[in-house]
């Protein structure tokens, strides 16, 4: 048998043959149907990922009021440090902070940021200077002090709303953290102070665990002013005897009370009936009611005193004259009667 010969051509042939495998298997690999799925599935996933990790969009600033300005800086800087791949050259951070923008904030940067600005603000930090600069309350410190001087905690009050507050206005007002706990003290009630004196006075006791101690006593006026608001009876419910018998004594004169027994002040300050007629019911002793003595109107044994008053009325005046009527309803008396009535009804 003839060796076989290695002679160049066959070598090359070899050659050829195996790098045409190696294309076609790269060729296969490259656009396998499930190769080109696969990696489509993992672009769309890394992208979902890194939507779905993005940091909510800040609130645009306007007045630097709603929202804040300080809250508002304090979200955009967390958006560019955690979403950094979105934001990488400084145009577009610039770019960005332009979109979350509107009203007194866009007219205030809008002069500082066009082509023709005489100072433009080159980057994302100037501008955050800049804006801090517009809306900054140069009285916020002086504010917060005053707030903070007048600042106490009411009795049964809540204390966890208090020292938020507190915390909030020591922190604004520039308080030392070492002052915080004397302020603390000074504005809880003697009862309160008195529990916690020896945390208070204990320099090893830190302001948490004072504010600790002084929670758990503040709880306990908390429930004790509770308590005493579900015991207090209301005011149509007390059982006081004599208020109820006053107010029911009251209320039985004055039902059904006319017109006609309201009073008058004269210029000599005495007091007495508009009525004439009335007016000489009351100088003899009689009931307004039924015109007879031994009681008085509000405790006429005839019932519905306002109407039986009118009736009474109404009876004595049909036979009576012209000019007796007359008299009745003008109030027209003769003089002597008249001063005789006035005088006794003053008496």
């Amino acid at each position: 048998m003839a060796p076989r010969k290695n002679t160049a051509s066959g070598a090359d042939d070899g050659d050829d043959k195996v790098q045409r495998d190696s294309t076609s298997d790269s060729a296969a690999i490259e656009f396998s149907p499930d190769a080109l799925a696969q990696a489509l599935l993992k672009a769309f996933n890394g992208v979902s990922a890194s939507s779905k990790n993005a940091r909510p969009h800040p609130d645009k600033l306007s007045d630097g009021k709603n929202p804040a300005f300080e809250d508002w800086l304090a979200l955009m800087k967390d958006k560019f440090r955690f979403d950094a791949e979105s934001y990488p050259t400084e145009e577009q951070r610039i770019s960005y902070i332009r979109g979350r923008v509107e009203g007194k904030a866009a007219s205030h940067l809008r002069p500082r940021l066009g082509d023709g600005a005489a100072s433009p603000l080159a980057t994302c930090d100037e501008i955050f200077d800049f804006l801090r600069s517009v809306f900054r309350d140069r009285n916020a410190r002086r504010r917060a002090r005053e707030q903070l001087d007048n600042l106490t905690l009411g009795r049964g009050a809540p204390f966890y709303e208090f020292h938020g507050e507190f915390v909030r206005l020591a922190t604004e007002a520039g308080l030392a953290l070492d002052e915080w706990k004397d302020r603390l003290e000074g504005k809880l009630s003697f009862r309160i102070r008195s529990a916690t004196a020896r945390a208070f006075n204990n320099d090893a006791v830190t302001f948490d665990e004072y504010v600790q101690e002084v929670s758990e006593q503040a709880y306990l006026v908390e429930q004790q002013v509770a308590k005493e608001k579900s015991n207090t009876p209301k005011a149509y419910g007390r059982p006081n005897t004599q208020r109820s018998s006053t107010t029911a004594s009251t209320s039985k004169k004055t039902a059904g009370r006319a017109p006609r027994y309201e009073q008058e002040t004269l210029a000599n300050g005495t007091r007495r009936f508009k009525d004439p007629k009335i007016r000489k019911l009351a100088a003899e002793g009689k009931c307004f009611v039924c015109e007879k003595t031994g009681h008085n109107w509000y405790d006429c044994p005839r019932k519905d005193g306002a109407a039986v008053a009118e009736t009474t009325a109404r009876e004595n005046t049909e036979g009576m004259s012209k000019k007796g009527k007359r008299a009745v309803i003008e109030g027209e008396t003769d003089t002597e009667e008249s001063d005789s009535d006035s005088g006794k009804a003053d008496a």
